[in-house]
């Protein structure tokens, strides 16, 4: 007996959260990237594990938009934390 769960998976939907006044981004919410963006927060963020981060968690786009904004490291962080967050647990605005 085949059984289906096609009408509960959500492929396109991705958490999207706001970072500035009119600015948002959308999390990228795949869970082979989560599971390894998980795995570099736990084992300590350094300079390299940054820029592996934004590229698991965020498009290109988006990247520049978080660039532009020169946030200092607590943001940053935050925006790591929050951005997880929304991934994993559906935060944010869908």
């Amino acid at each position: 007996m085949k059984s289906s769960i096609v009408d509960k998976l959500k492929y396109a939907e991705k958490p999207e959260i706001e970072i500035a006044d009119g600015v948002s981004i959308k999390v990228n919410n795949k869970a082979m990237a989560l599971l390894e963006a998980s795995e570099i927060v736990d084992s300590g963020i350094n300079r390299a594990s940054i820029a592996r981060l934004m590229e698991l968690l965020y498009s290109p786009e988006d990247i520049e938009k978080i660039n532009a904004l020169e946030l200092n490291l607590e943001d940053f962080m935050t925006l790591i934390q929050e951005s997880l967050s929304a991934a994993i647990g559906g935060n944010g605005k869908n």
